[in-house]
């Protein structure tokens, strides 16, 4: 198709609209971002993991062997910072993939949706990096995918763990499941500083080369709401850890156990992988070079300790060796620190008062409910006001009944027949000129 711009540059972009609304809607990139939430909300706990890590991750790789090597060579059409138009509006699409995926994650108290809407925010960072066409772009978009594979699966495994242990995904049912699950704790804590971009896991360099790619287009009006995105993931990271982990225990889990020894393996090795690829990036990086290179294009400038970048180059293991220095001072200083008291559930909550004068059970009290109450209200009206449910389902319906009336021709032998021979005729018109 590449060789085709000059003589039908319509045809070539019409097919190209095809092939990337499919690969889109595969990977959830707006207007399709919506179906990830009712997927996992459905999913078995077990599945969630390879669903968010690996399935939805098709529409990227399809993306990268059928879409954008047709806007390389030949292509003669509109560009702008060096990206063409079309890859340009898909760029776009991808950060407001990113602004949603958070806004819609931040507003979530089902842990499993909570996920599933941050899975959709960091499908858009990959495909807003894949718009770029560049060697850079691709292999921050194959290293973010690579290491979203990696924390994901372990939060949804920690997460699913706790599921196991408690029946509950509702986060304000849970909280202070961290005294009785611990390595389910760490996993989940180790995987959402990957997830937030921060050192020493493997999420910071995939991040950081996302938006080096953005900067090497010079695109950083786009780099803005990416940003946002990437800085609203704190808090529902955040709320999912402080709900879920952290607070006071419910007396409903005192006798709760860590996650049977399977499940904790499983977590465990993530965790690892999670931390080891954060700290020598090269394990990944080094791999996506070689298909970088196999594209046609010339590979990053990368080791086992270093990412180069298109304003300066970075030394991953460095930046985690301190960071990992500054958190064990902190630890030192807090269990050096005065021992804390903990308090009863509703101590802090209740004022002395029962919840059942109120008609409220101890869940209606917890801190998780509504956590992010103030933020809802302000961005509630515009979610509401870009959610395309409704719209899917009439275009649902409309194909239904378009499909019932093409299976009723065919049921007719004459009409049937008298169709195939026009399509056919058509067909031939078309391939003629």
């Amino acid at each position: 198709l590449s060789g085709q711009w000059g003589r039908g540059g319509g045809i070539v972009t019409l097919v190209m609209v095809f092939f990337t609304t499919a690969f889109l809607a595969k990977s959830a990139v707006f207007p399709f971002f919506m179906w990830p939430a009712k997927a996992h909300a459905e999913a078995p706990d077990d599945f969630s993991s390879f669903l968010s890590g690996v399935m939805i991750k098709y529409g990227v790789f399809g993306m990268i062997a059928m879409v954008l090597p047709v806007f390389r060579a030949g292509y003669g059409g509109p560009v702008v910072h060096g990206v063409p138009l079309f890859l340009g509006v898909l760029g776009w699409l991808g950060v407001i993939t990113a602004v949603l995926g958070t806004l819609y994650a931040i507003q979530e108290d089902d842990m499993k949706r909570l996920m599933a809407y941050s899975t959709v925010s960091h499908l858009g960072f990959i495909t807003a990096a894949l718009s770029m066409n560049s060697a850079l772009g691709i292999g921050a978009a194959l290293y973010h995918t690579v290491n979203h594979m990696l924390f994901k699966g372990g939060i949804f495994l920690s997460m699913g763990a706790v599921k196991y242990r408690t029946g509950e995904r509702e986060m304000h049912r849970l909280g202070g499941m961290g005294y009785r699950m611990p390595l389910s704790f760490f996993t989940f804590l180790v995987c959402i500083i990957a997830a937030a971009g921060i050192p020493p896991m493997n999420g910071f360099a995939s991040k950081w080369l996302v938006y080096q790619s953005i900067f090497d287009r010079g695109l950083l009006i786009m780099a803005i709401p990416a940003f946002f995105a990437s800085t609203g993931s704190f808090l529902y990271l955040y709320r999912g850890l402080h709900t879920i982990y952290l607070g006071q225990l419910s007396p409903r889990f005192r006798t709760v156990k860590e996650a049977p020894v399977t499940m904790s393996l499983a977590m465990l090795l993530v965790m690892m992988l999670v931390m080891f690829t954060g700290f020598f990036p090269g394990l990944v990086l080094l791999p996506v070079n070689g298909v970088v290179t196999e594209l046609g294009m010339q590979p990053l400038t990368t080791n086992l300790f270093m990412v180069q970048g298109v304003t300066t180059s970075i030394n991953v293991t460095l930046i985690g060796i301190l960071f990992m220095g500054a958190v064990f001072i902190v630890g030192a200083l807090y269990l050096a620190g005065k021992r804390r008291e903990l308090v009863g559930f509703l101590d802090t909550y209740t004022a002395g008062e029962d919840p059942k004068e109120w008609g409220l059970t101890e869940e209606r009290y917890h801190y998780g409910l509504n956590f992010y109450e103030p933020f809802e209200v302000v961005t509630g009206p515009f979610l509401r006001g870009v959610s395309l449910d409704a719209l899917f389902q009439k275009i649902g319906l409309e194909t239904g009944k378009i499909s019932a009336t093409v299976k009723r021709w065919f049921n007719t032998p004459q009409l049937g027949t008298l169709v195939v021979v026009i399509t056919i005729v058509v067909i031939i018109l078309v391939a003629w000129r």
